[in-house]
């Protein structure tokens, strides 16, 4: 049998930050897949400068709505906090560490496990079993985006979303919305601030009015991923430009 440890100790070696090509990784579990009887499709797309790639792997009766396994392929990026290689798989008290272990590489090498050991066990399933893998996830959504659009699939009875959910089912999932907000303010000598209007305190207040809202139970979750403004010390900021995303969920008044 087809051991999930392995398997993920061999995706987590491969760099598939969003900014790289997460094409080394689809054609390991191309491989791993075809050598246990699925029918594998990939497809390459230019993602700006970058090669990414989708797959679809088939087994069983086509014929029969069945199982679809789904998970995104990339990860965000690794920070310089890490204590372990974030490219090595390490095993410290019963914890597993690597960038993407949780999300989402440890459920595509538990994916990829038993659907292998299924046809094993099974041979050629009665209803249709089904793994699709995407990329984006973590920016644009453009590899689900592709993958739609480019190909029919049938409507399965069940689809598991990989997703670190700590093993508990979520019949739903957070939509997603990206902001960019400039301010304008008016530039003045550092010595004289009053003369001016400092955009960057002006985002100051927009941000701390914004987290107040989050306060709220039914308020979707907002994240400020990234503020530019200034050029100069001694200048008061006349730009200031601030990117930020919210999640809203169902149960968003």
């Amino acid at each position: 049998m087809l051991d999930n440890i392995s398997i993920l100790q061999k995706i987590i070696k491969i760099n598939t930050e969003s900014s790289k090509s997460n094409l080394p990784l689809i054609v390991l579990v191309k491989k791993i897949l075809e050598q246990n009887g699925f029918k594998v499709k990939v497809q390459k797309v230019k993602d700006r400068e970058v090669i990414k790639a989708t797959l679809i792997a088939t087994a069983g009766d086509q014929k029969n709505n069945g199982l679809i396994l789904s998970c995104h392929t990339d990860t965000v990026s690794a920070s310089k906090l890490w204590q372990t290689n974030p490219f090595n798989l390490t095993i410290k008290n019963n914890c597993y560490f690597g960038l993407g272990t949780i999300d989402v590489k440890g459920f595509l090498a538990c994916a990829i496990s038993a659907s292998c050991n299924i046809i094993k066990k099974y041979d050629s399933p009665k209803k249709a079993l089904t793994l699709l893998l995407t990329f984006n996830e973590e920016t644009d959504f453009l590899g689900v985006k592709e993958l739609l659009s480019k190909n029919k699939l049938s409507k399965p009875t069940l689809a598991v979303i990989g997703e670190p959910t700590s093993l508990k089912p979520a019949t739903s999932h957070k939509g997603v919305s990206v902001a960019n907000i400039e301010i304008f303010g008016k530039e003045a000598h550092g010595s004289n601030p009053s003369q001016g209007i400092n955009a960057i305190e002006a985002a100051g207040e927009m941000i701390l009015a914004i987290k107040r809202l989050t306060k709220k139970p039914s308020c979707p979750t907002i994240n400020i991923g990234k503020i530019v403004g200034g050029l100069e010390i001694n200048k008061v900021p006349d730009f200031c430009a601030v990117d930020l995303e919210f999640r809203p969920s169902i149960f968003l008044e």
